[in-house]
């Protein structure tokens, strides 16, 4: 009789286990499919904390620069922000007017779309402005740890920058006063090459 009962609840536990396992890949297999970005034998780009559309929309010589950058500073690559629509442009802004930053520091939309602060600096761009819309730009901290930036350096030697690329400002890209520094928005560096 206890043999019996062993086997019935052993055969139970097997079946809710099973059950649980089946319900939670089914409830994750398409969103995993868009967390991770394989690139190369020994690369991925960690898509699970990224605001924003579906990351297979970033440029891929970009995403094969990140890999590169991981590569040669031995760190991972977790993006805070990849390829974002002109909507989720228009929504990132709104929830920035809705922040306590943005309250305190009177973020307003432009004429154009885009936020400010109260004394002109750009805080995200207009829906249709954005690098992050043509997936030409990706937001990145050091080892996805809040605060930490690749340098300069690092970032030149993969073909990459963080150099401020404002090409929309109605204050005109030569006045860096009017924009904030943004160390974790990485592009595609045109003038460096590998």
């Amino acid at each position: 009789m206890k043999k019996r009962l062993l086997i019935i609840v052993s055969i139970v536990l097997v079946l809710g286990v099973v059950g649980v396992g089946a319900v939670w890949l089914l409830n994750h297999k398409d969103h995993d499919a868009d967390v991770l970005v394989m690139r190369g034998d020994d690369c991925n780009i960690d898509w699970s904390r990224a605001y924003g559309g579906n990351p297979s929309n970033i440029n891929p010589e970009l995403a094969r620069r990140l890999c590169l950058l991981a590569e040669q500073t031995g760190t991972r690559i977790i993006p805070n922000a990849g390829f974002r629509t002109s909507d989720e442009q228009w929504q990132l802004g709104e929830e920035m007017l809705r922040s306590t930053e943005g309250r305190v520091m009177g973020y307003y939309r432009d004429e154009n779309g885009a936020v400010r602060d109260s004394q002109g600096r750009l805080m995200a761009e207009a829906p249709g402005d954005s690098q992050h819309e043509t997936g030409d730009a990706v937001d990145v901290n050091r080892d996805g740890r809040d605060g930490h930036f690749y340098s300069r350096e690092e970032l030149a030697r993969a073909g990459l920058t963080n150099q401020n690329t404002n090409r929309s400002s109605v204050y005109g890209p030569g006045n860096p006063a009017l924009k904030k520094s943004e160390p974790w928005h990485v592009t595609l560096d045109i003038d460096n090459t590998e």
